[in-house]
């Protein structure tokens, strides 16, 4: 890795001891934040506080964390709505590098080619600002190129720890204070 920790976006939150791997026979971890209510609206301090933890789950590796982390929100917004579109292209892209640390080239350029076109199709309908707003400041216009290039082939030589190493990081906005 890069030697300094990338900023948290949910600090008092604390990252999972290692990182899930489906289909090793390894417990499912808890995570460090409840269920959203299933009355939750996606705007909910809840479901943003979802979204901004799945940053940091993302950016440290916890690819599966981060999709069940994400999934809360996504659930939480209108079916069909360009929102959902967003944050369905972050579940892709997580699952994507999920894939890829497990040897699962395919799978994981699928993802990632499907986690692309619901970002483009998420951001072009609802706009660049409303974007930004919806997923807590993330800038999906500014981080589409480097994504579109870190999921050009050639992959398959890389490990879990050399993927963590090289993919472009979520950059947000600090946390607003609790």
């Amino acid at each position: 890795m890069s030697g300094r920790p990338d900023p948290r976006f949910a600090p008092s939150l604390p990252l999972p001891a290692r990182p899930f791997v489906p289909g090793t026979g390894m417990p499912r971890p808890q995570l460090a934040l409840a269920p959203l209510r299933p009355d939750a609206t996606p705007d909910a301090p809840e479901a943003l506080a979802h979204f901004r933890f799945g940053g940091d789950l993302f950016n440290g590796g916890f690819w599966w964390e981060a999709h069940e982390c994400w999934e809360q929100p996504w659930r939480a917004a209108v079916r069909g709505s360009a929102r959902r579109l967003l944050l369905q292209g972050l579940i892709f892209w997580a699952a994507g590098h999920l894939q890829w640390s497990r040897g699962r080239i395919q799978g994981g350029e699928w993802h990632l080619e499907r986690a692309l076109a619901r970002l483009r199709e998420g951001l072009a309908r609802a706009g660049p600002q409303a974007a930004a707003q919806w997923l807590c400041g993330l800038d999906v216009g500014r981080h589409l190129p480097a994504w579109q290039a870190w999921s050009q082939p050639p992959l398959a030589t890389l490990d879990r720890e050399q993927i963590l190493a090289r993919m472009p990081r979520l950059h947000l906005p600090a946390a607003p204070a609790d």
